[in-house]
């Protein structure tokens, strides 16, 4: 795979999260009942927004959601340690 093509499919990768976050806010507005006000985002607690994203611990990340992950992958031994093993050329999270 060539450099256009990896960086082609990494950034499709990224755009590919989006409507998640766009669906996250549609939860929000759509659980608000009448007697209530609407709760935002920004109104949210950080374990609400967790819980709302389904976000998991990561050890080096915080807490994450991955989005996307490549089915292409590199062969075993073409990228340096600790990296070495055969792993997928892209994947998306949010955070």
């Amino acid at each position: 795979m060539d450099r256009r093509t990896f960086v082609q499919a990494a950034v499709l990768s990224g755009v590919a999260a989006l409507p998640s976050l766009n669906a996250a806010e549609a939860q929000v507005t759509a659980a608000a009942t009448p007697e209530t006000s609407v709760k935002t985002l920004s109104d949210m607690t950080a374990d609400e927004v967790r819980a709302l994203l389904n976000l998991e611990p990561n050890a080096t990340c915080g807490f994450v959601r991955e989005t996307y992950v490549a089915k292409q992958k590199a062969a075993a031994g073409a990228l340096a340690a600790p990296f070495e093993a055969e792993r997928p050329i892209g994947s998306a999270l949010y955070f």
